[in-house]
């Protein structure tokens, strides 16, 4: 019985050694619940050419881009028509008060994994029609710009994204230009690791090794049990 234990205890070991870990969202804040906007209001990233608009957004973990229409509203503020039965959304609007910059909100993240699971909820407000483009390391998901129907509660996507290399990634949600004011809403960003390099996999020649060990330490246990 205690050799089927030594054994159990080393297969067990090459078990957790193979694994990727917990599942675990790689975004921060990906609820944008945690900000420095006024329950019912809003707020902008900094943008000196429109000092009358409510501005420095702060979102933990987020990064917004100057000068343009990408912030945060909370709890539904009115005179915009954010996504039913949520808290905060982060926004992407366009206006011809922000001179063509493109709002973005984007996120930096550090992961050794080849694949993720990619998932957010994007929405509009009434009867506006504004794209987004899902960028991970300056690559389009999807292939595509996403415009997100008007239904008042948002719409879930879902995608598989890989061949990713490095460790250092930036997961970045921005949209193109548009007539007008137009503006689309994000929430529930998650980002989980699917797939790690085969390298965290023990090569052969290690998994020899340790079967030797592992028949050493049988047989010096054979050799007390005679003794």
């Amino acid at each position: 019985m205690k050799r089927l234990s030594l054994l159990g205890l080393a297969t067990l070991a090459f078990a957790t050694g193979a694994s990727a870990g917990p599942v675990t969202n790689l975004i921060v804040n990906g609820d944008f619940e945690n900000n420095n906007v006024a329950v019912g209001g809003y707020l902008y990233a900094s943008n000196p050419a429109a000092p009358g608009l409510p501005q420095s957004v702060l979102a933990t973990g987020w990064q917004f881009a100057a000068n343009s229409g990408s912030g945060i509203i909370d709890h539904n503020a009115g005179a915009w028509g954010g996504l039913a039965g949520t808290t905060s959304v982060g926004f992407l609007q366009n206006h011809p008060l922000f001179g063509g910059t493109a709002p973005v909100l984007q996120q930096s993240f550090v992961s050794d994994a080849i694949a993720y699971q990619l998932s957010f909820t994007l929405g509009q407000r009434p009867n506006n029609a504004q794209d987004v483009l899902v960028m991970l390391d300056n690559v389009l998901v999807g292939g595509a710009a996403i415009v997100a129907p008007w239904n008042g509660g948002g719409t879930n996507y879902s995608f598989t994204v890989s061949g990713l290399t490095g460790n250092s990634h930036t997961l970045r949600f921005t949209s193109g230009p548009s007539a007008g004011d137009q503006t689309a809403y994000l929430d529930n960003v998650s980002l989980v690791a699917t797939a790690f390099p085969t390298s965290a996999v023990p090569e052969p020649a290690s998994l020899g090794l340790v079967g030797a060990g592992l028949m050493g330490l049988v047989a010096v246990r054979r050799r007390k049990n005679k003794a």
